[in-house]
């Protein structure tokens, strides 16, 4: 295999597990930013359920504002769900 076709296939091989890596992440953040806004009709909405991808691709402190944001929007829909 020459050097210019191995080069251009580590370039490749590089970029493209940036470019899914970095589309993951972007997607996980939209479905997060969507679940945050988005209040379900009951606390059995797959809006309150975790969402694992989005997990794995945040930093340590992201990762607990998330897991404390979910259980008080968790918290909050089963209180709105108890009262109806």
């Amino acid at each position: 295999m020459s050097i210019f076709l191995k080069s251009r296939i580590e370039y490749w091989w590089k970029n493209e597990f940036f470019i899914s890596v970095t589309y993951y992440k972007i997607k996980s953040k939209l479905r997060v930013w969507w679940d945050n806004k988005y209040n379900g009709p009951n606390e059995f909405h797959h809006s309150y359920n975790m969402d694992i991808e989005a997990v794995l691709h945040m930093k340590e402190k992201q990762r607990d504002k998330y897991y404390k944001n979910l259980y008080k929007r968790r918290q909050a829909a089963h209180d709105k769900d108890s009262w109806v």
